[in-house]
């Protein structure tokens, strides 16, 4: 039962009220503006009905200091004054409704039970708010979420989970395909190939950014994915701010795609020139011994009591020194090649870069 607090400083209105609204309502009384204030400090009426003139504060004072204090609940006026003047200045202190006294009952209570209607309906928009408020904090926060979790990701794989992971909890079910390299790599959030999605997301490729077909399905289209929506709210306003969220969604991933494509076209290139320079090697190694084979095979074709010239030993000895120094040389140019890639890609890799 909705509480009412009266204010009125005529014995007899107060009564007459009180016999009119206590069948319907709980209902409290206050003689005086002073006294509603007091009365306002410990209680919270749904409902308050205030007379305009009484000794000490007017009812538009009170009811504008009412109104200062923070409090929302509605005030209807019940006066003999019933001017437009008089209406406004109840409209203008904080007043929601007027009515002239004497009130015939059933005009007093509906009048109540509007207001009352009225502010309740407002307080269940203003939760409304708040709590779309808190899912829209709380929608921001799993995009944010997403976005720590690709600086993880190292395949595509990983990135696909993280994805149908945020998704999830927006309640979606949803497809995907990444292209990369030209070649597309499809994802299921369920693991189960579907060929209906496959020939879906294929045609996309070229699609508009953002579209939406049949009842309930709608696709977002970057470069490096297509992501497939197939249970999208049916609410306007609710679609509309989930568009929001996928395409701050689209964007991290557009980005992971990019880190992971770059990452992994780094380590390949990296693998390449590790496998040159162990061919490099392998051959100074081949050359080295060729050589040696060579002027063990020239030494030895020398017959016996004819000694080598002193010029002819210092060149061969020449030959064999520049031959293994050139040899060094490559080598440790294929392990200065190596120690460059891995050193970019342990920065391309550190949380400073990712950040």
């Amino acid at each position: 039962m909705n509480k009412i607090l009266i204010v009125d400083d005529d014995d007899f209105a107060l009564e007459y009220q009180v016999n009119t609204l206590s069948n319907y309502f709980d209902v409290e009384t206050a003689a005086s503006g002073e006294l509603a204030l007091s009365y306002l400090e410990k209680h919270q009426p749904d409902l308050i009905v205030m007379d305009i003139q009484m000794p000490g504060i007017s009812g538009y004072e009170a009811t504008y200091l009412i109104r200062q204090a923070g409090h929302q609940m509605p005030i209807l006026f019940l006066s003999n004054l019933c001017s437009i003047e008089e209406r406004l200045k109840a409209y203008d202190s904080g007043g929601n409704d007027f009515i002239a006294k004497p009130a015939e009952p059933t005009e007093l209570i509906k009048k109540i039970n509007t207001l009352l209607s009225y502010a309740q309906q407002s307080c269940n928009d203003a939760e409304d708010i708040a709590i779309q408020a808190l899912s829209d904090i709380a929608s921001l926060g799993t995009i944010i979420q997403f976005y720590k979790q690709t600086q993880q990701c190292r395949t595509y794989s990983q990135l696909a989970s993280a994805i149908f992971e945020t998704t999830r909890s927006f309640g979606l079910r949803t497809s995907l395909v990444f292209r990369v390299n030209r070649e597309e790599i499809v994802f299921f959030d369920n693991k189960v190939f579907n060929n209906i999605d496959v020939s879906l997301l294929s045609s996309l490729k070229n699609a508009q950014r953002i579209m939406e077909f049949g009842s309930s399905r709608a696709a977002f289209n970057w470069q490096y994915c297509s992501l497939l929506i197939k249970n999208m709210p049916r609410n306007d306003s609710r679609s509309g701010v989930m568009k929001d969220y996928l395409a701050y969604l689209m964007d991290g991933i557009e980005s992971c795609i990019l880190r992971i494509k770059t990452e992994i076209s780094l380590g390949n290139t990296l693998d390449t020139y590790k496998n040159q320079n162990a061919v490099i090697k392998t051959g100074i190694v081949e050359i080295i011994e060729h050589l040696e084979t060579e002027l063990n095979q020239l030494f030895a074709s020398f017959e016996l009591g004819h000694e080598l010239s002193q010029q002819t030993e210092t060149q061969l000895l020449s030959l064999i020194t520049n031959a293994q120094n050139k040899a060094d040389t490559l080598m440790e140019a294929g392990y200065g090649i190596e120690s460059d890639l891995q050193e970019i890609l342990e920065q391309f890799n550190s949380p400073k870069h990712q950040l």
